[in-house]
């Protein structure tokens, strides 16, 4: 986010700003990799976590993200910029990851950003139609209407329909 403090807008009215969106990181991708694996259920949102390896525990929750995606909200402000959210989610085993996609999507929301959740296909650690401790897997659909897939639509997908 900080990346938006310094940034100069080009000359164009049609350009799209996005930003990625994972914070904290360690709660977003707990137990994704061998560096995190002892992570996996451990860290709960709101809560206090991390940010990286070492650093202090800080409570996370919705004021928090909010100041975490403030650079970039100036920077909409500033120069009038339309700002896609590009990718943003959180593993299905991370306890509180509904609240933490709620507070995510309504924060978008209230700035009028676009977004793009990360990600419903692929492998289905990501995957929303997944229960936290399904098996891993490529399948496209997992078949289950879970918290955070009614939280995607609820919060996001049926409030802007074309």
């Amino acid at each position: 986010m900080n990346g938006y403090v310094d940034l100069r807008p080009v000359d164009d009215r049609k350009a799209i700003y996005s930003v990625h969106f994972y914070a904290p990181h360690y709660y977003t991708h707990q137990g994704i990799d061998s560096s995190r694996v002892h992570l996996k259920g451990k860290l709960i949102y709101p809560g206090e976590m991390q940010v990286l390896e070492g650093s202090p525990k800080i409570r996370w929750d919705k004021e928090k993200l909010r100041k975490n995606l403030a650079p970039v909200r100036a920077f909409q402000k500033k120069h009038n910029a339309k700002i896609l959210v590009g990718e943003f989610g959180v593993l299905r085993w991370a306890p509180g990851s509904a609240q933490w996609l709620t507070d995510a999507i309504s924060l978008f929301e209230e700035y009028g950003w676009s977004w793009c959740y990360y990600s419903y296909g692929n492998w289905n650690g990501w995957n929303p139609s997944y229960d936290p401790d399904d098996v891993p897997s490529n399948e496209m659909n997992g078949g289950k209407v879970t918290d955070r897939l009614r939280v995607l639509i609820k919060e996001g997908w049926s409030r802007n329909k074309l």
